[in-house]
């Protein structure tokens, strides 16, 4: 394989010579198709003139039938003089391997030529697990997307192999043809869209986080994928998607029919950088439609480092339920009871989420009301102008906890209007942020002005009357919450809470003599924080006093 790895560079290393690296990769290709239809008609590789060679693309186009445009494509005979073309074949002709190699060592290249592509680049070695994944058997595979190639290259019978890409290039053309499998193309809008026809087994890996225009209006990929290997499986199928699949909304449907069906067998959360080129960590969802009744469902979430194909055997885990240390196994009520969340951290508590589901109490919703801020598209505005709004962000937020005047000003037109009213603050409110930096709060102070307004980082907790606003903000600022709050953050890109999550932590509610404690405790730490702002002052003036500057 390695020889194979070497002659492949060193061809394409000429081939950059005169073109630019992903032409010269197509080049590449159709030379190795070149070189295996030579072989099949029994023609000697080094009796081929530059003139014959052209001749032989001609007629592989007109063999490939609807795909021969593909190799009509080629301009190797334009732009590379003749005595360059008989140096290519030479180097060809030395090449004494298996299709099965040629094509991996032709995917892997093509790895390393176009960083900037939307396509995942797997390892073969991931290919690999991914395959085992679906206890691939004889029965026929229908593979998704280019990224699918790398895992047909691990396949031992690619005869009853269907690759579908929706654009159809000299890669994806010569490793289907090199290995027997049947290459289908498809329009972007039509790969996304739900299958009419059936497979035993599917594969799917989708370009991760692009947005996909469809006949019914724009999808995320891997709700699409999902949604069409779910439509056409059926036996197994492995989708690989992005971590917001697990939570987002507008998936939410699909979570749900997977549990419902009983078809979910795993969900795999590998490390971030086990992909070339990008550093999200993908997740791979099986599906098994041939579940017992009481099977549960594994979630796995493997750690940086602690994940390397073959170094775990990931299918005989997920086939035999021996989740070991970086697994749980769950049933379908407990995904039920949390809206339909695959989230690995949803199930493995931490010491404080388990320590909260412990107590009885009330919940936050219950004791206070929720108002999640929402963004509020303005210019910015000058601070002399009327009728305008001071929208507090994290920075306006002092040491001791206490919300200082808003620093941003904006202008609310009247299409916003509303929903800068609905967010406006009151003395006693607690402002919590929700997304990105989690857990910061604030307590409102009785100098509010009427034009603050909260921003859209933050949620209004606005005590009923069963609790104070200064026990409420303890509570909340407290190590346990705290602790819980980072326990129940979810998302890669930026951290949030679910709305459940926040509406359902319990509060114990006080009694006159406990919330006159906490309340006191309160009062004591702003006299500490007050005492340290004096501290300041006096050191600023200590300072100040040699060499001082008159400014």
């Amino acid at each position: 394989m390695s020889y194979t790895k070497s002659v492949l560079s060193n061809l394409f290393d000429l081939l950059k010579i005169r073109f630019v690296p992903t032409d010269a990769l197509s080049e590449l290709c159709f030379l190795m198709l070149w070189r295996d239809w030579q072989k099949n008609n029994n023609t000697e590789i080094l009796d081929q003139s530059c003139e014959s060679l052209a001749n032989c693309y001609k007629k592989m186009a007109n063999e490939l039938e609807d795909y021969g445009y593909v190799v009509t494509e080629a301009r190797l005979f334009d732009r590379i003089p003749e005595h360059e073309v008989k140096e290519l074949i030479q180097q060809v002709a030395t090449i004494d391997c298996s299709n099965q190699e040629i094509a991996t060592a032709l995917v892997e290249l093509s790895q390393s030529v176009d960083g900037r592509s939307p396509s995942i680049f797997i390892e073969p070695g991931l290919g690999k697990e991914i395959l085992e994944l679906t206890a691939n058997s004889d029965t026929n595979l229908s593979l998704y997307h280019d990224s699918s190639l790398i895992v047909l290259c691990q396949l031992e019978d690619t005869s009853k192999a269907n690759v579908f890409v929706s654009n159809i290039n000299a890669l994806s053309l010569v490793v289907t043809n090199l290995l027997g499998a049947t290459l289908i193309g498809s329009q972007p809008e039509m790969i996304f869209r739900p299958s009419q026809t059936f497979s035993t087994n599917v594969i799917s890996l989708p370009p991760l986080g692009a947005q996909i225009s469809t006949l019914e209006g724009r999808i995320r990929s891997e709700e699409g994928a999902l949604e069409r290997a779910m439509n056409e499986a059926t036996d197994r199928a492995v989708v690989m998607v992005t971590q917001s699949t697990l939570l987002s909304r507008s998936a939410a449907s699909l979570r749900e029919q997977l549990v419902r069906k009983n078809w979910l067998q795993a969900v795999v959360t590998l490390p971030p950088g086990i992909l070339l080129n990008t550093s999200l960590p993908p997740v791979l969802i099986v599906i098994n439609k041939h579940r017992q009744v009481d099977d549960r469902i594994a979630l796995f979430e493997f750690p940086k480092h602690e994940f390397r194909a073959g170094s775990i055997p990931l299918a005989e885990r997920v086939n035999e339920f021996e989740v070991g240390m970086y697994g749980i196994l769950v049933d379908a009520e407990q995904i039920r009871d949390n809206d339909f969340d695959l989230s690995f951290g949803r199930y493995q508590y931490g010491r404080a989420t388990a320590t909260l589901k412990k107590t009885e109490a009330q919940s936050l919703g219950a004791v206070a009301e929720i108002i999640r801020a929402q963004n509020i598209v303005s210019e910015d505005a000058h601070a002399s102008e009327k009728g305008i709004f001071l929208e507090a962000g994290a920075r306006d937020i002092d040491e001791a906890g206490l919300l200082k005047t808003p620093e941003k000003r904006i202008r609310a037109d009247e299409s916003q209007l509303r929903r800068a009213e609905a967010q406006r603050l009151k003395p006693g409110d607690i402002l919590l942020a929700v997304k990105g930096n989690i857990g910061r709060i604030a307590l409102v102070p009785e100098h509010c002005g009427d034009n603050w307004i909260a921003g859209q980082l933050f949620v209004i907790i606005r005590p009923r009357s069963m609790v104070s606003s200064i026990y409420l903000y303890r509570y909340l600022s407290s190590e346990l919450i705290q602790a819980y709050l980072a326990e129940a953050a979810t998302g890669a890109a930026m951290k949030i809470i679910k709305a459940t999550d926040l509406q359902n932590i319990p509060v114990e509610l006080p009694t006159a003599e406990r919330q006159a404690e906490v309340e006191k405790n309160y009062a004591d730490i702003q006299q500490e924080y007050l005492a340290i702002r004096q501290h300041h002052e006096v050191i600023q003036q200590r300072m100040s006093e040699l060499w001082g500057y008159p400014g």
